[in-house]
């Protein structure tokens, strides 16, 4: 079984809508890069609502995605319709007929406690020889940049959490040990630096709510409290502290390699 995912709360599927907006470019050359196209069937990691399985349906693909929440998984197959096939599921013990010729996944792996132990029982399991493996994260190794205090504060707290509760802040930067340890080659990586500026909405509501979908699990931990951070004034704090300056957000990291 897979860990609990960490960022939930009521409005996580918007904010997973608002991320894909920034991500996606990036994820779809990714995905193009392991020659996702029509004929190929793709099993998809973590549905959420659905955005990375919808690139590779557009590119041609048949796909099935899974969700271990039975209403996320609802709200994607209402958005998707007939365009992706979503299974109700975890990943670390996936219920899947048939064979696939890639796996995919974004902003998935690094809430689980051992990325390399679940690629490597799904290639095993899943993956044609020869089948691609196409995976997406973060890595904050990149908040070593200097930025705005607020916004990079604000981050630190959310990874100080994500890694207390022992899952993965830098799990980008690490592919090639995590394909290597699942049995894969060394993948092909490629970076991309978040930024954003002066009269950007979309990073400090991403920062605010990242926060907000992981407080809970930080005040258990003893890691903040809510009293501390003023939620609802937050975006617009980290957005006033923009002006006139550049914030440094976390890498994103495509790594893509195939199967023996």
């Amino acid at each position: 079984m897979t860990d609990d995912y960490l960022l939930q709360g009521d409005d996580e599927g918007r904010r997973l809508m608002r991320q894909a907006h920034y991500l996606n470019p990036h994820t779809e050359r990714a995905l193009r890069a392991a020659g996702i196209g029509p004929g190929m069937r793709i099993l998809d990691l973590g549905c959420g609502m659905g955005d990375v399985a919808l690139i590779s349906a557009e590119l041609g693909a048949e796909v099935v995605s899974i969700e271990r929440d039975p209403n996320v998984a609802a709200a994607a197959r209402a958005r998707l319709g007939d365009r992706v096939k979503v299974v109700v599921g975890d990943i670390g013990d996936p219920h899947i007929d048939g064979t696939f010729d890639a796996i995919t996944g974004r902003l998935i792996l690094m809430y689980v406690r051992d990325p390399a132990a679940v690629i490597r029982q799904l290639v095993a399991r899943c993956l044609r020889p020869g089948g691609a493996v196409a995976f997406v994260e973060y890595d904050f190794r990149s908040l070593l940049i200097p930025g705005p205090a607020l916004f990079r504060s604000t981050l630190e707290t959310c990874v100080r959490i994500i890694e207390a509760a022992g899952f993965h802040a830098d799990l980008g930067l690490r592919w090639p040990q995590v394909f290597q340890a699942a049995g894969l080659t060394v993948p092909a990586l490629e970076a991309h630096l978040w930024t954003s500026v002066e009269g950007d909405d979309l990073g400090p509501e991403m920062c605010a709510n990242v926060l907000r979908n992981t407080l809970a699990l930080g005040e258990k931990l003893g890691i903040v409290q809510a009293s501390d951070v003023d939620l609802p004034t937050l975006p617009a704090r980290i957005r006033a502290e923009l002006r006139g300056t550049t914030a440094i957000g976390p890498l994103v990291v495509s790594a893509v390699a195939r199967a023996a």
